[in-house]
């Protein structure tokens, strides 16, 4: 969406449309029916009802479903929103499309299979809606879920440029869904349409505009969730556009990144968390709602021992509906070292970091302020327990799942059959 009622406040935006429209090109290459709202089609009760619509035509127990937006987003009392037209600053709640809202709209149609595509900030309102709906007839899988990929992690910005007359989210999307991201069989996967769109976004803007922006995901999946064979593709893709060889290239448009609106920072936990008074914790962060406590633990300081699942349990009792299990990537947000080494060098390393600083950091590696009690190794024999679970998958691996370890503060992934512990999760409200 790129242009926005004149009474919004809202600024118009430059390649949305575009977005859309080329997405919805190659989405139908790949066999599914497509349906674009842009502009002043692109309301709230449109989109919704084009939702709607999709979960009828679909075939819920074979079909996927899949929803993209270009524009703006913000963040406003803990709620995530996506500016539809329509939207009015001063009454975000009513005039906007809330995540909450959004996925909701998404459960309801029945799918299986979910994927949502948001390149937005959540932070700073504009939008352009593409959605498509449909199956490819290649496609046959046991997985189902929903999983969202963000075009910026928290906090930074996603970026729009001239030089490629897209959002630049956007534009690697397309490349990816157009075979760059094609395993050797030609098919695409959700994770590998991650993994290629994360690598060329980082590396894009670092490379041309001395800044990095990072797509970020979420969801809840089971099995691997595949989008596209790749065998209609009849066109190569096309190179990667340069901006001209200047010293400042042509001035980059940003989609601003929202702040959570705060009541008062005093109530923030390590100036980052907030304690909701109902067994939730709210990360003003990352905007995810989490369990105050591990499962199995009750009262405010989360007494008692943590329950242990295998993965296949926890999947089975977690893997659905609001409160979730984290993916790997969410999970590894709450990991803390207290002795400053970065969270991405303890992901591999551990808290420890490349120096080897061994046992020099708070176990368990969280904030226990907002997260108390949480489990920890006393034993050797004890190491699972301080381990929880995530719903994401080791690559094609049937049966190797991640885990991030609180122990040391860094991931592993084990076999189903360990006993690990869980700390659920939801979309922040």
């Amino acid at each position: 969406m790129n242009t926005y009622d004149q009474e919004s406040g809202l600024r118009p935006l430059k390649y949305a449309d575009a977005d859309a429209n080329a997405l919805t090109t190659v989405l139908q290459k790949h066999g599914y029916a497509a349906r674009t709202l842009t502009n002043q089609k692109a309301t709230k009760s449109y989109i919704l009802n084009a939702i709607k619509q999709a979960g009828e035509t679909l075939n819920p127990q074979q079909g996927t479903l899949v929803f993209a937006f270009s524009g703006h987003g913000f963040a406003q009392g803990g709620n995530n929103y996506l500016a539809s037209y329509g939207t009015v600053g001063g009454n975000l709640s009513e005039s906007a499309l809330s995540m909450q809202e959004l996925e909701q709209a998404v459960r309801a149609t029945k799918a299986r299979r979910a994927v949502l595509f948001i390149d937005a900030c959540r932070d700073n309102p504009g939008l352009e809606g593409s959605k498509s709906i449909g199956q490819p007839s290649f496609i046959q899988q046991q997985s189902e879920g929903i999983q969202v990929l963000y075009a910026t992690k928290f906090g930074e910005i996603s970026w729009e440029h001239d030089s490629l007359k897209h959002g630049v989210f956007s534009y690697f999307l397309q490349k990816a869904l157009n075979g760059e991201a094609a395993d050797n069989q030609g098919a695409i996967s959700f994770d590998n349409l991650k993994s290629y769109v994360q690598q060329q976004v980082a590396n894009w803007t670092f490379t041309n505009l001395a800044r990095t922006q990072k797509p970020f995901s979420m969801g809840e999946n089971y099995g691997i969730f595949m989008l596209a064979s790749g065998s209609n593709l009849t066109t190569a893709p096309t190179p990667t556009p340069k901006p001209e060889p200047v010293a400042v290239p042509s001035q980059p448009v940003t989609r601003p990144e929202p702040v959570l609106e705060q009541t008062a920072a005093t109530n923030l936990i390590s100036g980052r968390y907030i304690d909701n008074g109902d067994g939730t914790i709210t990360d003003t962060k990352t905007k995810l709602m989490w369990k105050k406590c591990s499962e199995g633990q009750t009262g405010d300081n989360c007494s008692g021992e943590p329950a242990s699942y295998n993965w296949d349990d926890a999947m089975a009792k977690f893997g659905k509906g609001e409160w979730r299990l984290p993916t790997h990537e969410e999970l590894r947000t709450l990991v803390y070292c207290s002795n400053g080494t970065p969270q991405e060098v303890a992901w591999d390393e551990s808290c420890d970091g490349k120096d080897n600083n061994a046992g020099k950091y708070q176990r368990p590696t969280i904030d226990l302020q907002a997260f108390p009690n949480t489990a920890k190794r006393n034993t050797a024999s004890e190491y699972n327990k301080s381990k929880y679970w995530s719903s994401t998958r080791q690559g094609n691996y049937k049966f190797s799942h991640w885990y991030i370890g609180f122990d040391e503060g860094r991931k592993g992934f084990v076999p189903p059959v360990g006993g690990c512990s869980v700390r659920l999760v939801r979309f922040g409200q």
